[in-house]
């Protein structure tokens, strides 16, 4: 038990869970039964690094295009092969299976049996079949390892490149399968500060030259310019973020649109165009520089989704002072549910001057540890520094980044945490240091908590002891 900064108990609510095995069922029966239903062929899993990635040049040679999909069993992360021939119904791919078992290179893999596999592949968690390692990109690696590649056109859009998610080449000739946009933040209709952030999660490395004149963001119809941050996640694929140059005015409807050219690394333009309508209208009361270790309750702070101030149980004592500002991807902190039961949110700010600095200290726990480690399920804590003219996006933690963890939260000490799963883990308080910004003012961090690739197993995030050095303070 724990208690809200205003000394209230948090009363027992238990997050709902929408099963992922429903949500499976429902999905096959309207792709299957409905009108323009895909079903394809899946012609074997590989767990060993790089036996898919020869199997799939072997088929590809042998006249069969593929696409690949990473597939998590039982905690273990598969790169699974597909025929990408759409066979329309169930009944026609079975007919196939004879077919393809003759084939030499399906046969000489010894695989027992295809399966099918219905959906749409632009929707799935695919794995580039041109592997690249992922890279953690951590602060004081951040100035290396960020390039501006455009400084803007007539769109207004300024690009910037941090790790290897943004390609600057068509270099997956294996690659045959548009991209697709597996979550946004906000989601449609949620509100945005006006300094955004807006960010989109593909599931593909993006071509980075396509992004000109097909990603557009409008208010009230005219064009905004911004920043355009390409930055990988733990699996190397692209988290897009918009942060605008100048900030959205007060109550104006705003307009994602990504354009069917936009290519990923194999050239693959997006199948259909894809929008996102959100609204500014989010904003904070007082001075966040008198609240920066959220001892004085939601100064100069504002929560989206499940948040709140909490004076946490002695499991997650606070650093500094008695409270901490807390986030989770389902409803434990508040009597609000996560945003798109997936996604919460802390903007803090904003703060007057030019940033040069920035430390705080966190702490993320999640039902998703142990056993989705390495897998899909990747929950993952943002942090985007967003001032005049200029953005900078920080991948605080996630489930693959932390790795395995020896130590759990105790069942209940935040009713209803775990959600599922055998267990837990809990990273302990890290302190999170950036130098060498320069970034003017009015500067505003917003924190992501995400729960990525699904929505049950929630994630929790704790925020506390905000120190920001200001140029001449």
């Amino acid at each position: 038990m724990y208690r809200l900064s205003n000394g209230k108990k948090k009363r027992q609510i238990k997050p709902s869970i929408k099963y992922f095995l429903s949500a499976l069922a429902l999905v096959l029966v309207f792709s299957l039964s409905g009108e323009g239903a895909h079903v394809y062929v899946s012609v074997g899993s590989f767990l060993v690094e790089g036996t898919a990635e020869k199997y799939v040049e072997q088929l590809e040679k042998a006249g069969l295009k593929t696409f690949t999909e990473l597939v998590t069993v039982g905690g273990k992360n598969f790169t699974r092969v597909t025929l990408l021939k759409d066979y329309g119904t169930p009944a026609k791919a079975r007919k196939a299976f004879a077919a393809l078992k003759k084939n030499k290179v399906i046969r000489e893999s010894r695989l027992r049996r295809p399966w099918i596999r219905a959906g749409n592949p632009a929707a799935y968690s695919r794995g580039a079949s041109l592997k690249t390692a992922p890279v953690v990109v951590r602060p004081d690696q951040y100035g290396e390892m960020e390039k501006v590649v455009d400084k803007g056109d007539s769109t207004g859009l300024k690009i910037v490149t941090v790790g290897q998610a943004g390609a600057m080449k068509v270099e997956d000739k294996y690659d045959h399968v548009p991209p697709g946009i597996i979550q946004s933040v906000p989601g449609n209709g949620d509100p945005v500060g006006p300094r955004g952030p807006i960010l989109l999660f593909f599931n593909d490395r993006i071509y980075v030259p396509s992004l000109q004149g097909n990603l557009v963001v409008t208010q009230n119809e005219e064009p905004v310019p911004g920043t355009v941050t390409v930055l990988p996640n733990s699996n190397g694929l692209a988290i897009l973020c918009f942060v605008p140059k100048k900030e959205f005015g007060g109550e104006q409807d705003v307009l994602v649109t990504v354009k069917e050219g936009i290519m990923d690394d194999g050239g693959n333009p997006m199948g259909d165009e894809w929008s996102l309508r959100t609204a500014t209208g989010l904003s904070t009361k007082g001075d966040f520089l008198k609240n920066t270790g959220f001892e004085k309750e939601q100064e100069g702070i504002a929560f989206q989704g499940d948040g709140a101030v909490i004076e946490p149980p002695e499991e997650v004592k606070a650093p500094e002072g008695k409270n901490v500002a807390a986030l989770s991807t389902g409803m434990f902190f508040s009597d609000n549910r996560a945003l798109m039961d997936t996604t919460s949110i802390l903007t803090c700010g904003p703060v007057n001057g030019r940033l040069k600095e920035l430390t705080f200290k966190y702490n993320f726990a999640s039902s998703e540890f142990n056993e989705y480690v390495g897998s899909l399920y990747d929950d993952s804590a943002l942090l985007i520094v967003s001032g005049a003219e200029m953005g900078k996006v920080f991948m605080l933690e996630s489930v693959n980044i932390a790795g395995y963890q020896t130590q759990m939260l105790s069942r209940d000490v935040f009713p209803g945490f775990p959600d599922g799963g055998p267990g837990n883990g809990i990273v302990g308080w890290k302190e999170f240091t950036v130098k060498g910004l320069d970034i003017k003012g009015p500067v505003t961090l917003t924190f992501v908590l995400s729960d990525v690739g699904d929505n049950i197993y929630s994630s929790l995030l704790f925020i506390d002891d905000i120190k920001l050095k200001m140029e001449g303070n």
